[in-house]
């Protein structure tokens, strides 16, 4: 009896055990989802955080003052005026009057950045949307000339050309920097870049007058690149065939199948392919789609034209075409310089604008006059102008000119 009593109260004992085991809260698992918990915590801590320091900067971004230059402003030919009140206008061409936007945007973002970095952020824009300025093209088409004409009297002085291609280079790079020296206006930026690089996707039209003679050189130029339907009785076939013998152009059978096929009427397309029983095509670029895949293509066009009387001119070879590597390279770097002529002509403007603002809010009272500061390196107009005597209703508006870093300061 005493040994049955016992065994009962063991095994109440180990039964109340087991419960309290099961139920004891494992501390190991409790201290991790403890850390999981705070680490939790402190991400969102920390998101919060981030979140709430870029309210703030977007805050004091928009509360910040920057120059008012005005509405970005639709000038009906193309063209967009960027700054209307600034004291140095911009016009710059721009087909999308998104791009235009964000053209502007960028560059009153500029009051905040360093130059350098301003002028990348506007030359992406620039290269990616082939932005021409009115301002820049209105320099070139006055001083380029002048520049080029220079250059070119150069090279052709039979003296320049002692010593070879390297004598004659050093030469030529000397004479610029003579030759801009004598530029009445010279922009703050690299104007043999600007000067050279600017319409460069132009041949050089000398030295393709030089390899293939003049009269070929002038009839390939006024031809466009691609595909020429011509008669052998047009009076312009003999020429065609100079272009072929001169490996401007191919003849026949060694045109460009697809580039013939584009010159196609839909009506011709579909003729092509009327025994394969295609669905009809919509229009010729769906026709083209499916047409250019055929093996077959140049046996096909042979059924609706005839091969004798087409040519293909051909683009220049890389040491005198406009998309040559030295050519792509003076282009690249000429948009460079267009790019920095903006920003820092828009954000010279602008911030004489504000000055001047500024000293009329101010200690405009005790202003008797102002002063033109020019820097060391300016170019002869600025020095005539820092000459100049401005008196308190005279503020010499800067830029003076396209690319002009001088300031102003006050006389008191």
């Amino acid at each position: 009896m005493a040994i049955a009593i016992i065994i009962i109260l063991l095994i109440v004992v180990v039964g109340a055990l087991a419960i309290f085991v099961k139920a004891r809260p494992d501390t190991d698992s409790v201290t991790v989802k403890g850390q999981e918990r705070e680490e939790v915590e402190d991400v969102i801590a920390l998101n919060m955080a981030e979140a709430k320091r870029k309210k703030e900067e977007k805050r004091i971004a928009k509360e910040a003052e920057f120059p008012d230059t005005g509405e970005l402003t639709n000038n009906g030919d193309g063209t967009w005026l960027l700054n209307p009140k600034s004291y140095f206008p911009l016009n710059v061409r721009i087909a999308d009057e998104k791009v235009a936007k964000e053209l502007k945007e960028t560059l009153d973002r500029g009051y905040f950045q360093s130059f350098s970095e301003a002028a990348r952020s506007v030359h992406t824009i620039i290269k990616t949307h082939s932005i021409t300025c009115k301002e820049v093209e209105e320099y070139l088409r006055v001083y380029k000339p002048v520049y080029m004409s220079r250059i070119n009297n150069i090279k052709l002085d039979s003296a320049s050309f002692a010593g070879g291609a390297g004598n004659l280079n050093k030469t030529l790079d000397e004479a610029g920097k003579r030759v801009l020296k004598d530029l009445k206006i010279q922009p703050h930026c690299n104007l043999i870049t600007l000067f050279e690089g600017h319409h460069s996707d132009a041949p050089d039209t000398e030295a393709v007058k030089k390899k293939f003679g003049s009269q070929a050189a002038d009839f390939y130029s006024s031809k466009k690149k691609g595909i020429h339907t011509v008669p052998q009785n047009h009076p312009q076939r003999s020429a065609f065939e100079k272009l072929v013998s001169l490996k401007l152009a191919h003849s026949g059978s060694r045109t460009n199948s697809k580039k013939i096929l584009q010159t196609l009427s839909l009506k011709d397309m579909s003729k092509l392919v009327e025994d394969l029983n295609y669905p009809d095509f919509k229009d010729r670029k769906e026709a083209y789609k499916t047409i250019s895949q055929l093996p077959d293509l140049k046996i096909r066009l042979n059924h609706v034209i005839d091969y004798r009387t087409i040519y293909e001119v051909l683009p220049l070879s890389d040491d005198l075409s406009p998309d040559g590597p030295s050519n792509v390279k003076m282009k690249a770097k000429y948009v460079q310089e267009v790019a920095k002529l903006i920003t820092g002509s828009y954000l010279r403007g602008g911030s004489a604008l504000a000055d001047h603002d500024g000293y009329k809010k101010s200690s405009y009272a005790l202003i008797k006059g102002w002063e033109l500061v020019p820097e060391k390196d300016c170019c002869q107009y600025c020095k005539e102008q820092a000459a100049k005597k401005y008196d308190k209703k005279s503020y010499p508006r800067t830029p003076m000119h396209l690319g002009c870093r001088c300031k102003v300061i006050t006389i008191l």
